[in-house]
């Protein structure tokens, strides 16, 4: 077998994984399988845990010595898949060939941390295939949460083809009670997902951590990164299909009732992640301050039950 690379990217909830892995799939080394390949399952059995288990150790050994041997690799892979998603696997491998460097997908893992002897032949297997780990995570828990509340109540992606504009969904109130819901989530989600890289960490996989915010800000150099991270030429990354935020990033431009929605968050951790005040009208930034949050009417105790 040729030299590869295998990979996994970790992910938290609306974090920008499936931007990344678009990207990831348009270089000309890398095989990137999707969608989630081993995540959208019920975890209704123990022999979940070795189908996911056998179908990594799968793509993470592809036989890239042949053209028969690569196609006998594909066809075992594609056998392995019992997770319902068989069309999107064969339309990534399309996109692979045996020449390719780096293999791997995006996974949260965490459904295998249920089982000890799922979770210790995790980290055997990534320890042995030295895969190369990358963890994706997100600065701002607002927007984040955010993210998954418009998914849920809209059907609103992060993102969109820049022909369409881009950037151009109209601002929208929030209810509160259902934004609570949606940050609880996220907020479990990058729970689980600290406790995957802590474990592979454990086995000293090597690890590389990502941030929505580099993606979105300094691409370029982010992607520079990962490229040396995967041992594949940084200049060939694309972002294919011109993709652009589909929202606004500034929240007093994305939320209609951003006045209640910033003062629910005064005096809770949260407020870190705002940095304009609740009485902007979306004009010049500007960083909280300890006389105007003093101003500020103090929340009710229901309404920080919510948030905390």
């Amino acid at each position: 077998m040729a030299d590869v690379r295998p990979f996994v990217l970790l992910f938290e909830s609306s974090s920008g994984s499936s931007w990344l892995m678009q990207m990831l799939a348009a270089h000309p080394q890398c095989c990137a399988v999707g969608f989630e390949p081993i995540d959208n399952i019920s975890m209704a059995a123990a022999t979940d845990h070795r189908a996911r288990l056998h179908w990594l150790d799968t793509l993470w050994q592809p036989a890239t010595d042949s053209e028969t041997a690569w196609s006998r690799w594909r066809a075992d892979l594609e056998s392995a898949s019992i997770f319902g998603q068989d069309d999107q696997i064969r339309q990534s491998l399309d996109g692979c060939n045996r020449g390719m460097h780096a293999y791997g997908l995006k996974a949260r893992l965490s459904r295998l941390l249920s089982d000890d002897e799922a979770t210790r032949q995790l980290r055997a297997l990534v320890e042995q295939r030295r895969v190369h780990v990358m963890r994706l995570s997100r600065r701002n828990g607002v927007k984040q949460a955010l993210a998954e509340y418009n998914r849920r109540q809209a059907g609103l992606g992060q993102f969109a083809l820049a022909a369409s504009g881009g950037s151009g969904a109209a601002r929208s109130e929030v209810n509160l009670d259902h934004f609570a819901s949606a940050l609880r989530d996220v907020t479990r989600s990058r729970q689980l997902t600290d406790r995957v890289t802590a474990l592979l960490r454990g086995v000293d996989a090597p690890v590389l951590d990502l941030y929505y915010e580099e993606l979105l800000y300094n691409q370029t150099a982010t992607m520079a990164r990962i490229g040396r991270f995967l041992g594949v030429f940084d200049g060939d990354f694309v972002d294919r299909g011109g993709y652009r935020k589909a929202t606004p990033d500034r929240l007093c431009a994305a939320i209609a009732n951003y006045g209640e929605f910033c003062r629910a968050f005064v005096g809770t951790p949260h407020e870190r992640d705002f940095d304009e005040a609740c009485d902007t009208r979306c004009g010049q930034p500007g960083l909280w301050s300890r006389p105007l949050r003093r101003s500020y009417v103090e929340p009710s105790t229901a309404s920080l039950r919510r948030f905390v």
